[in-house]
């Protein structure tokens, strides 16, 4: 194309997808992208690419895991760099580089990353770590063996059956929160921060089966995310409190093996299979990050969607559509990413939509854009929850790193959504749901808030 506007595209309703975008897609569906910084990247925008993006090994996270732990890509991410693993054209991106589009600070470790920071300096307090160092998501970022090895043992206690078997507990948890939304009167109540945050910490404390005295580190760890956004410093000092938590808990599950997923992981393998401290400790970081805001995110943009689709909202409400449906839609229409997620980079020369990529091309996926594209999903751009199936989003992405997370997810949306409409029926928003404020960081938009009347 002659033009490269720059990317992520300007979006001008939040559930809508870039003018920009939907052109690529129906009429250069792999084409290049010109990022904030100068360097160029490649675009995927149609659902069946995407998912080949997904599941074809020569799409690679490898190299983006290795600038991460090196310490992120070099300087300002300008075409031409030459550092060592760094891909075609430069890392999108370098810590704290000053490359327009970054966030105040930096990228966090400069990398984007798939479900969270390929990166981010640690700040003080988190163990055997300093400042400048790099955290290891793991799992995320893994090179193809130690992923599929650590995957492989994630998924003998990440099950769906798992998921049901907290269904319970979710429930109580959502109860809880909705218990402290009554307490507030009449007065309108802002969902994002009285719900939607509240719900998801609540669950990981059941998750990891997490002592009463570790509890508050947790709390304090999700609150600093979120008021940290988009600032890299905050961002790195927060996570190094959930690294000297997730400490605390693989000690003393390594020391007596509780029912939590730690210790589940812990009792159920023979010690030469079991991952390491360091590895338990990532597994902790990691399931938490990927598991606090991006469901929070979702709840807000569902709750939101539902508002702004008064039809759609008596629909849940009086159960002519099933949760499990209306989850799906959601996920499917009121995505939150911001276009960074599913970063890859080629290791082969590879033909994609009828356009060759070189070797070492950096790769940037549109999941909002394969959710909405109409040679996939009819009607994509009506909202309704009737529809809803899972084949019809790569909301949790595909093949080896499909979402382990994605039953608990599911289960927790469920819940979350049908409690709050039971307990409140009368549930309507205070104000103009149209005229909602967003707010980004590099993963996820979401409504800055949204104030509901209860009663």
């Amino acid at each position: 194309m002659d033009e490269s506007p720059t990317y992520p595209f300007e979006q001008k309703c939040p559930f809508a997808p870039p003018d920009e975008l939907v052109r690529r897609r129906d009429e250069a569906p792999v084409s290049q992208i010109r990022l904030a910084n100068g360097a160029t990247a490649w675009l995927v925008t149609r659902h069946d690419d995407v998912r080949t993006v997904l599941t074809d090994p020569r799409f690679s996270r490898a190299a983006i895991r290795a600038g991460a732990l090196r310490g992120g890509p070099p300087g300002p991410g300008g075409p031409g760099g030459s550092a060592e693993g760094a891909p075609q054209g430069g890392w999108p991106g370098g810590p704290g580089g000053s490359a327009g589009g970054a966030p105040q600070g930096g990228w966090p470790g400069g990398v984007p990353g798939p479900g969270g920071p390929g990166g981010a300096s640690v700040g003080p307090g988190a163990p055997g770590k300093g400042p400048g160092q790099r955290f290891d998501f793991g799992m995320a970022l893994a090179d193809p063996e130690r992923h599929a090895r650590w995957r492989r043992t994630l998924a003998t206690v990440l099950t769906p059956r798992h998921a049901e078997s907290l269904r319970k507990a979710v429930g109580q948890a959502v109860d809880e929160v909705l218990d402290g939304l009554a307490e507030a009167g009449p007065d309108p109540v802002d969902l994002v921060s009285g719900f939607a945050y509240q719900v998801p910490v609540r669950v990981l404390c059941e998750l990891f089966d997490l002592p009463e005295e570790l509890r508050p580190g947790l709390w304090g760890w999700a609150a600093q995310v979120r008021a940290a956004a988009p600032s890299t410093a905050a961002f790195g000092a927060a996570m190094g409190a959930l690294f000297g938590v997730a400490r605390q808990l693989v000690e003393k599950e390594l020391a007596a093996p509780g029912d939590g997923l730690i210790g589940s992981l812990i009792a159920g393998l023979d010690e030469d299979a079991r991952p390491s401290a360091d590895e338990l400790v990532s597994t902790v970081v990691l399931l938490a990050t990927a598991g606090y805001e991006s469901t929070a995110v979702q709840f807000a943009n569902g709750l939101l969607a539902l508002f702004q689709h008064p039809d759609q909202l008596a629909r849940l409400r009086d159960g002519t559509v099933t949760e499990a449906a209306a989850v799906e839609e959601i996920l499917r229409y009121a995505q939150a990413g911001t276009g960074f997620a599913g970063t890859t980079v080629t290791t082969e020369e590879v033909t994609l939509g009828g356009i060759t990529l070189p070797e070492g091309a950096t790769v940037f996926i549109s999941l909002d854009s394969a959710a909405r594209d109409e040679r996939h999903v009819d009607r994509p751009d009506t909202f309704d929850l009737a529809r809803g199936a899972a084949r019809t989003h790569l909301t949790f992405g595909a093949g080896a790193h499909y979402c382990l997370g994605s039953s608990l997810a599911r289960v927790e949306l469920q819940e979350g959504f049908g409690r709050l409409l039971r307990r409140f029926p009368a549930l309507t928003p205070a104000a103009d749901p149209a005229a909602v404020e967003f707010t980004a960081n590099l993963f996820h938009r979401y409504p800055r808030e949204l104030k509901a009347v209860l009663r």
